[in-house]
C-alpha cells in the first residue's frame, strides 16, 4: 500500500502538475485586457482537455469521445491528454507574466488595488491553514475505493495509522508550500506594480518561485539515487548461459518464459519483457494491445477467465495419482505459437517422465529449460478447416483435448475446397519485420496456417506475384488458401494510411519551404524597395 496516492485512479506513476503560481498567472492572463482573447481561448481548450481524461468517471461522456473524437482511442489511458492542459497552462502563465509587465499607469493603479487584496486574502488563508488544516482534515479516511476492498479482505475497517498519519502530513506540508508561494509571488506582483521592484529582478524572482514550485514534487525523478549507471543497464541484458543456449538454436521458433512458480516463490531472474532483448516471446508487455492477441492471453496464462493453459499442465504433472504417471494435458495455444522453448525458475516434479517436453538445461540462475516436443513450426499445412462463429467462440475450443491445431484450424468464414495434402513442404526464405516470404508446396488444394499475429491493417499476401486473402485461423493466427502445385508466397506489410501519411508529410514539407522561401523574397524585395524610395 503506497502512501503517495490515494485518489480514484486505479494506480499512477506520476504526476500531472504544473504550479499554483502557474495556475495563478494563468488566472491573470484572463483578467487582463492584453491577452484576454487568446487566454479565453486557451482557457476553454484547458477545459475540454480536463474533461477529456476523465475516463471511466465519465463513462457516457468517454464514449462519445472514443467514438466520434478522431485518434482519442490511440491514447493508452484518456489522462494522458492531461499533458496538453499542462503545456496550455504553462503559455498562459507566460501571458500572465507580459500582462503584469506591460501594464499601463493607469492599469497599475486598479491592478495595484486588487493585487494588495489578494495578497492579504492569501496571507489569511495561509495562516488559517497552518492552525487549522490538520483539525480539519484529520478525519478524512485517507483511503481509495481499491484499498477500501483490500483492507475488507482482512476484516480491517481503516488503514494503518501511521499511513494515515503520512497522507495527511503530506497533505499538509503541500498545502503549506503551495499557500506561501502563492503569497510570495502576488506580493511580488503587487510590488512590480507599484514600482518597488525592477522588472528584471521581478521576472527572475518569479521564475525561481515557479521552478521551486515544480521542482518540490517533480524534481524526485530527477534525483542521482534514481538513476542508474549505463554499465548496470548493460550487464543487465548480457547474455547468460542460457541465452546462449536458445540462441545456438538457429530455427525460427518462440519461448514461453514462466515468471513465477505456481507452488513456490521461485522467480525467473528476468521480467517477461526483458526476455525479449534476446528472444522472440510470446508474452510481455505492451501499451499498445492487439485485442485478438490480448484476448488469447486470458487463455494461456491465468486470467479472469480461470486457470490459464499452462497452469492447467502443471496441475496434471504435479499430482498424479499413487502408481500412475504424470497426465499431460495438451497445450495447443503454445503449440500453435511455435512455443519450442518453456523457463522455469525450478525443476518440474516428475520431469523425467514428460512426454510432451522434457528438460534441457539447467542455466545459472536457476533458469530451467524445457523443450516444447509438440512445438509447431511458423508455418504448416492442416487437414481441414471448421467454422466457427461468432469469432470469440474459437478461444475456449482451443483448450479443448479434442482439438489438434496440427490438423484442423478454426476460421471465421466458409472456405471452400480446402483437401488434406499427401505431399506437401513449407520453406521460409525471408523472415523480416515486414515481410515474410514461403516456397510452399501442396499436390492438393490446401489451408496454410501461418504462426504469425493475424492484423488485416497493412498486412498483404501475395502468391505468384496475385494477391489472395489473409483469413483469421485460429482466433489470432494467419491463414491462406493455397492451390496444387509449386509456389513462391510472400507477406508484405505496407498499409495505405502509412503510404499516404508519407505523401501528406512531404506536400506539408514542400509547401512550408515555399511559403518559407517566398517569404524571404518578399522580404527582401521589400527591404530593396524601402532603400530605393529613401535615395
Amino acid at each position: 500500500m503506497s502512501p503517495d496516492y490515494w485518489g480514484y485512479m486505479p494506480f499512477t506513476q506520476t504526476y500531472n502538475y504544473f504550479g499554483i503560481v502557474v495556475l495563478a498567472l494563468a488566472i491573470i492572463a484572463l483578467c487582463g485586457k492584453k491577452h484576454r482573447k487568446t487566454a479565453t481561448f486557451l482557457g476553454i481548450s484547458s477545459l475540454l482537455f480536463l474533461i477529456m481524461s476523465f475516463g471511466s468517471a465519465t463513462p457516457h461522456l468517454s464514449n462519445l469521445f472514443l467514438k466520434y473524437l478522431p485518434y482519442f482511442n490511440k491514447f493508452r489511458v484518456p489522462s494522458m491528454i492531461l499533458v496538453m492542459v499542462q503545456i496550455l497552462a504553462v503559455i498562459m502563465a507566460g501571458l500572465g507574466l507580459d500582462t503584469i509587465l506591460s501594464l499601463t499607469e493607469e492599469e497599475r493603479k486598479q491592478w495595484s488595488k486588487g493585487l494588495f487584496k489578494a495578497f492579504w486574502i492569501c496571507g489569511i488563508i495561509f495562516l488559517l491553514w497552518l492552525i487549522l488544516a490538520k483539525p480539519i482534515f484529520g478525519g478524512l479516511p485517507f483511503a481509495s475505493a481499491q484499498e477500501k476492498q483490500q483492507l475488507a479482505k482482512y476484516n480491517m475497517t481503516e488503514i494503518p495509522a501511521d499511513i494515515r498519519a503520512t497522507r495527511l502530513n503530506m497533505l499538509y506540508t503541500s498545502g503549506i508550500l503551495s499557500l506561501l508561494l502563492l503569497t510570495v509571488s502576488i506580493g511580488l506582483a503587487y510590488l512590480k506594480t507599484v514600482k518597488k521592484l525592477p522588472q528584471m529582478i521581478f521576472v527572475v524572482l518569479m521564475s525561481v518561485i515557479v521552478f521551486i514550485d515544480l521542482y518540490t514534487y517533480t524534481g524526485k525523478f530527477l534525483k542521482k539515487e534514481n538513476l542508474q549507471p549505463v554499465q548496470q543497464y548493460k550487464d543487465r541484458f548480457a547474455a547468460q548461459d542460457y541465452d546462449e543456449y536458445l540462441l545456438a538454436d538457429n530455427s525460427n521458433y518462440r519461448i514461453y518464459p514462466i515468471e513465477q512458480n505456481i507452488i513456490s516463490d521461485a522467480r525467473l531472474p528476468k521480467t517477461t519483457g526483458e526476455w525479449a532483448y534476446h528472444h522472440q516471446i510470446v508474452t510481455g508487455y505492451s501499451a499498445a494491445k492487439l485485442a485478438r492477441y490480448d484476448a488469447l492471453m486470458n487463455y494461456l496464462q491465468d486470467s479472469v477467465k480461470g486457470p490459464g493453459e499452462w497452469r492447467d499442465y502443471l496441475i496434471g504433472i504435479f499430482s498424479p495419482e499413487k502408481g500412475e504417471i504424470p497426465r499431460e494435458k495438451p497445450t495447443n495455444i503454445m503449440d500453435m505459437l511455435s512455443v519450442k522453448y518453456m523457463l522455469h525458475p525450478e525443476h518440474l516434479p516428475y520431469d523425467s517422465l514428460l512426454v510432451n517436453i522434457h528438460p534441457v538445461f539447467d542455466g545459472s540462475d536457476n533458469v530451467i529449460i524445457y523443450k516444447n516436443n509438440r512445438a509447431l513450426p511458423r508455418a504448416w499445412f492442416v487437414d481441414k478447416v471448421q467454422k466457427v462463429a461468432p469469432a470469440d467462440s474459437i478461444l475456449p475450443l482451443l483448450r479443448e483435448e479434442t482439438f489438434n491445431p496440427r490438423n484442423l484450424a478454426y476460421v471465421e468464414t466458409d472456405i471452400k475446397d480446402v483437401q488434406a495434402p499427401d505431399s506437401c513442404s513449407v520453406v521460409q526464405t525471408v523472415n523480416e519485420l515486414h515481410k515474410l516470404a514461403y516456397d510452399v508446396y501442396t499436390d492438393k488444394p490446401s489451408f496454410l496456417v501461418l504462426s504469425e499475429v493475424y492484423y488485416p491493417a497493412g498486412w498483404k499476401a501475395k502468391l505468384d506475384d496475385k494477391e489472395i486473402p489473409i483469413y483469421p485461423a485460429n482466433y489470432v493466427l494467419r491463414g491462406l488458401q493455397i492451390p496444387a502445385g509449386q509456389h513462391k508466397l510472400e507477406l508484405v506489410f505496407a498499409p495505405e494510411s502509412y503510404t499516404i501519411s508519407i505523401r501528406l508529410s512531404l506536400i506539408g514539407l514542400l509547401a512550408s519551404l515555399l511559403t518559407l522561401m517566398g517569404g524571404l523574397i518578399w522580404n527582401y524585395n521589400r527591404i530593396n524597395k524601402v532603400k530605393e524610395e529613401k535615395v
